[in-house]
């Protein structure tokens, strides 16, 4: 169900609405979904893990555990 809004003139020219904007980080839509901002934090996270698999492609597991558990000392 879609509300319509009236029309908001400022001086000569009518102000438009936006059907959704960004907001502390997060995207808000007009039909209260959060489908836009979902999608934009999986497609982060596979640019982010690519870009970890990339940089670690040539260490050993070994390495690789050893930096996990480092890691996870911080968190």
């Amino acid at each position: 169900m879609a509300t319509e809004f009236p029309r908001l003139k400022v001086g000569d020219s009518y102000i438009s609405y936006a059907s959704q904007f960004k907001y502390l980080g997060h995207i808000v839509s007009g039909d209260m979904t959060d489908d836009d901002d979902i999608e934009r934090e999986i497609k982060y996270m596979f640019i982010r893990t690519n870009m970890l698999i990339r940089k670690f492609k040539k260490c050993s597991v070994a390495v690789k555990n050893k930096l996990f558990k480092s890691l996870s000392l911080f968190l």
